[in-house]
């Protein structure tokens, strides 16, 4: 199984903005993370929080396992749906 981040439009922005590279790997960030946690990266302009906003499984034809988590800025947990 592999964990691949994904980003919504917002926190994408917020990330590039605050100097966190969207394509670094987040170690720190396994299948046991929920939708609603907090993750907090640090850039090369400060830390910034974001919130596990989906959590995906995607099977491949290779039956190589995904598991995409799905990152949102701000993080709003009243506003997950």
């Amino acid at each position: 199984m592999h964990i691949q981040v994904t980003w919504t439009v917002p926190a994408l922005d917020e990330a590039r903005r605050r100097g966190v590279s969207p394509s670094r790997p987040a170690p720190g960030l396994t299948s046991d993370a929920q939708v609603g946690d907090y993750v907090e990266m640090r850039g090369a302009g400060g830390t910034v929080t974001f919130i596990v906003r989906r959590r995906t499984w995607a099977f491949d034809a290779d039956a190589s396992v995904v598991l995409r988590i799905e990152l949102d800025y701000p993080p709003r947990p009243d506003g997950l749906r």
